[in-house]
């Protein structure tokens, strides 16, 4: 009985660390998928102009996004929830965080 109780939680114990392993690499995927989305943006945006830039629309859930063009305007995908004002110069582009 002590060592079928021993397996289960060697086990359990084994499946939740995978899990959260796994939670992490994809966090990291998805996070530099996000910066290489961002810098094919910023190229666009200088080869294009400022007026041509076309953002992916908002999934609905993840990051909030927030372009801050080389002129100072800002864009957001379409259908993601407004951001609160950014204090960054012209031309840096920068991953909003999330609201607390």
């Amino acid at each position: 009985m002590i060592a079928a109780t021993a397996i289960a939680v060697s086990v359990f114990v084994a499946f939740q660390v995978a899990s959260e392993l796994l939670g992490w690499e994809l966090r990291d995927t998805a996070e530099n998928q996000l910066r290489a989305d961002s810098r094919v943006l910023a190229t666009t945006a200088e080869r294009a102009g400022l007026a041509q830039v076309q953002l992916p629309p908002y999934p609905g859930s993840g990051r909030l996004v927030r372009v801050i063009l080389p002129d100072g305007s800002t864009r957001t995908p379409a259908g993601q929830p407004a951001l609160p004002p950014s204090a960054s110069t012209p031309g840096a582009w920068r991953r909003a965080r999330r609201p607390t």
